[in-house]
């Protein structure tokens, strides 16, 4: 567990307070400390020496107790980048973004020994030349980066070790969680700002004094004090879930049609009303969210349940119910551009889904079958005994098996990566054709807002819909209701009470897929709060970003990613690869790029009506009802959805809400997406030397603007529109480039919990790999345009640490990058993450990288051929 010595400041630094020269005649020593920390300037020479004394001594002091709960920095011999989480079924598609994933195996032995770049020394005065930083903020950020280092392993060998030996060291999996980096720690800091605000007295809510705001905060209050009610949950035992179950299980069976209170979209309404107006209406027209009586079911004999002339209509009826709660029963839904024809019109796409488990690669492992067959057989038992039908209990065995078909049928994730063959527009009647299995018209009624077809659909796989419509009709008519049942068990029973025994069953599931101890779950408040960030993410927002990102935050992050943007563009004329018409193509795409930073305007984080207004479809928010609560929130992102089809998309929108700890790009939109919880430490500051902020935050936005000119990125115009305006020759090289790229991280492993290695699936990791050799190389060349532009420090900071006295500044810049990937996880979740996640393994998000980093090689000192320098001839280089 992390100590509060170790927590990061949860606000963006601030200039230091002035001292009045008045106050004291006789100042202390204490008072002339504070002095050299807040205005290193005023102080003698002789005073200077004595406060970078006494913060040696205070750097020393920390690091001996331990200020990560580690052991002391050993200074021996130097060689030296979406969507939600939440219940299963909830995970969507996520723009490119930047997402840490695991801990791995270490890299071999190093094939020499470079000499070291700098002697070790004790901390020293730098001199007039090298002015040193002596605020609170960078005292701080110099004891965490000195905790974070293991200085006994030779930077030139392995500088993820390096960077992160200490850090690993003195950290510990929390109980109930997988892993622990330094994005979880900000996640967390992040989160322990909204519960102050949530739990605060509504009488300290200052400067939120409209009845919007008072309003907006007591929902959240509610939703809040819901979920923390353990005991309230509990007595409702698993009811709930079992109602949503009754009435999945009654449209499949045939034993009520899609009525106009379940259709809930399906109304006459007027082109020029209001989508939220329209939403509004609906929400307070329909039952969205069942609440007949859970009753026991002396059911007909079997056989006599599904009648096979109806079979399409059930279907029909049953996804139509299990989608509109979020429940990924065989396909899933989106809304986005249609960004084969016009990216600023919004289409609907459907893509394949329908696994109980985290990918297809699972369903070939025996060991892991078996466990999830023993976890769909207790959940059938306890489902069907409750409706008293023992006939229906033994069919794990069968959903395992229509499970399997699915997976060998589905895109291998690097495929469904590709943008172009998963662009395949259908109008309704191929579509039809495509997949008779339900009725669209019917489906579509259903679910969409106007009284016509979306046309056209998007297909990412065709062949995927033509195999599962042969799979349908194979398949026992009990077969598909066990696995309905199980399906939106695993989504929704995380909203039961942690006692029940369906509830038990998917958590031990979980567990046992991400190696974490059985009986061994996260803190209450970190579940409600991650439901809170889930489904009120922009309202949470409002009161976040007040808090959390003040003052020249906003101005500072634009002013890094403009730095950026510029150096990427200046480097465009050295990729000697690029033919010139293509080169100048890709700067006008660089060029058109928006940069959105902070929060959203849409809903507008400015305007509490706004907020109040776009959640007014998850209301009402009941105190006393959790799992309702969370159930509404589905239902209407559901409506939001496909509200949006067939209309202009709303380029102010945001995938990723403000508190959210992580930043993308989309190609349709041609934009990059920096939220403000990413906007912290140990990635952002303004009062930061900026060697840190461009190592740290810069790496991440330049990964981010790389996205745009990666495998997938560059196959969208500046546009958004997805064309081909490459030449032949260009497309040919920039694929012997990035196979480069393939070729190196296909020999990186990760060892499982049963001591097996792993290799990387780097066809699927190539375009993150990219980004992230392209990313610190743009900020790197930002970062030296202007340090170059102003030496003496006029305008930027770039004064040193305390404590690194004898390094340069380039090295602290590499390691602040390294810093940011520091994680630590269990082979069980690092297995699950090469298998879902596009990035590499944060270990070599480090080492990958830096490895052809010629720039990192120079300041360390790396020879060719050790394993931090590949040399010219193996170097992988894009952009």
């Amino acid at each position: 567990m992390s100590t509060r010595d170790e927590e990061q400041e949860p606000l963006l630094g601030s200039e230091a307070r002035p001292v009045d020269p008045d106050v004291a005649q006789d100042p202390s020593f204490g008072a002339r400390l504070r002095t050299a920390l807040e205005h290193p300037l005023r102080l003698t020479g002789l005073e200077k020496v004595l406060a970078i004394l006494s913060v040696v001594l205070l750097l020393l002091t920390a690091t001996g107790f331990g200020l990560f709960a580690g052991t002391a920095v050993r200074f021996k011999h130097w060689k030296r980048d979406h969507r939600h989480t939440g219940p299963p079924g909830r995970d969507w598609p996520r723009p490119t973004s930047t997402v840490t994933v695991t801990a791995t195996t270490t890299v071999g032995a190093p094939t020499g020994t470079p000499a070291p770049p700098v002697p070790p020394a004790p901390p020293k005065n730098p001199g007039k030349d090298v002015p040193l930083c002596l605020t609170a903020s960078c005292v701080q950020s110099a004891a965490n980066l000195l905790s974070g280092l293991d200085t006994s392993v030779d930077p030139c060998d392995n500088f993820f070790e390096f960077a992160n030996g200490g850090w690993i060291d003195s950290h510990s999996i929390p109980p109930g969680k997988a892993a622990i980096g330094t994005f979880q720690i900000i996640d967390e800091n992040n989160k322990r700002i909204i519960r102050d605000i949530i739990e605060r007295d509504p009488k300290d809510d200052k400067g939120f004094d409209q009845e919007a705001d008072k309003r907006n905060l007591a929902s959240l209050r509610r939703f809040w004090t819901s979920c923390m009610d353990e005991e309230t949950i509990e007595k409702k035992g698993s009811k709930p879930l079992l109602e949503v179950l009754d009435t999945a299980i009654s449209f499949w069976r045939g034993e009520r049609p899609l009525t106009a209170s379940e259709e809930s979209l399906v109304v006459e309404r007027d082109d020029g009303e209001d989508d939220l107006d329209f939403l509004l209406e609906i929400n307070g027209r329909s039952d969205e969210v069942s609440t007949d009586s859970h009753k026991k079911h002396k059911g007909a004999k079997k056989g006599r349940r599904w009648d096979p002339k109806t079979k399409k209509s059930r279907l029909t009826n049953a996804l139509a119910f299990l989608h509109s709660r979020a429940i990924p029963a065989f396909f899933e839904t989106s809304s986005d551009g249609d960004v084969g024809r016009d990216p600023k019109e919004v289409v609907l796409w459907l893509t394949q889904s329908g696994l109980g488990l985290p990918s297809k690669d699972y369903y070939k492992d025996k060991e892991t079958l078996k466990k999830y067959e023993g976890t769909v057989a207790e959940v059938l038992k306890e489902v069907y005994t409750s409706r008293d039908e023992p006939d229906m209990q033994g069919l794990a065995k069968d959903v395992v098996a229509l499970e399997k078909e699915i997976a060998k049928i589905s895109l291998d994730v690097d495929q469904l990566d590709e943008p172009i063959p998963t662009y395949n527009p259908f109008n309704v009647s191929a579509l039809q054709s495509l997949f008779p299995s339900i009725s669209f018209r019917d489906y579509f009624a259903a679910s969409f807002p106007r009284p016509k077809y979306p046309d056209p659909v998007i297909i990412t796989s065709p062949a995927f819909f033509g195999n599962l419509s042969e799979i349908l009709d194979k398949a026992a008519p009990d077969q598909v209701e066990a696995y309905f049942v199980f399906l939106t068990s695993q989504a929704l029973a995380p909203l039961l009470g942690s006692k029940q025994p369906i509830r038990k069953s998917i958590d031990l599931l979980r567990n046992s897929l991400t190696g974490i101890s059985p009986d061994s779950r996260p803190p209450r408040a970190d579940t409600c709060l991650a439901l809170l960030n889930e489904n009120y993410g922009f309202l949470v927002g409002r009161y976040f970003v007040q808090k959390a990102f003040p003052g020249r935050s906003k101005e500072y992050a634009e002013e890094v990613i403009k730095a950026i943007i510029q150096a990427f563009r200046d480097r465009l004329p050295g990729r000697t690869w690029l033919d010139k018409e293509t080169s100048k193509k890709a700067e006008e795409k660089v060029d058109a790029i928006q940069y959105k930073i902070g929060y959203p305007r849409s809903p507008d984080t400015e305007d509490p009506l706004s907020l109040a207004r776009y959640y007014g479809p998850n209301m009402p928010i009941s105190s006393s009802d959790f799992f309702g609560n969370v159930l509404r929130s589905y239902v209407a992102d559901e409506q939001r959805k496909w509200v949006k089809v067939g209309r202009a998309k709303n380029r102010e929108e945001w995938e990723m809400v403000p508190a959210e700890v992580n930043a993308y790009f989309s190609p349709p939109d041609n934009q990059i997406v920096f939220p403000a919880g990413i906007l912290q430490k140990p990635f952002f500051d303004v009062s930061w030397p900026e060697y840190l902020v461009f190592g740290s935050f810069g790496a991440i936005a330049g990964h981010e603007l790389t996205h745009s000119l990666d495998q997938a990125g560059r196959q969208y115009d500046k546009d958004g529109r997805l064309v081909d305006w490459w030449s032949n020759s260009t497309n040919s090289r920039f694929v012997e480039r990035q196979k480069c790229f393939q070729r190196q991280y296909a020999n990186y492993t990760i060892v499982g919990p049963d001591g097996k290695h792993y290799p990387i699936n780097s066809k699927f990791t190539g375009g993150e790999d990219g980004a992230d050799s392209g990313g610190i190389a743009q900020s790197f060349s930002a970062w030296q345009s202007r340090l170059a532009s102003d030496p003496h420090g006029d305008k930027y900071s770039n004064w040193m640490l305390p404590g690194f006295e004898g390094w340069s500044r380039e090295q602290l810049f590499f390691v602040a990058f390294a810093q940011g990937w520091a994680r630590k996880s269990t082979p069980a979740e690092d297995v699950r993450r090469i298998r879902v996640d596009p990035h590499s393994p944060t270990k070599y998000r480090v080492i990958g990288p830096l490895s052809n980093n010629a720039a990192f090689a120079k300041a360390f000192g790396c020879p060719v051929g050790s394993p931090m320098n590949r040399g010219d001839d193996k170097r992988c280089e894009l952009w």
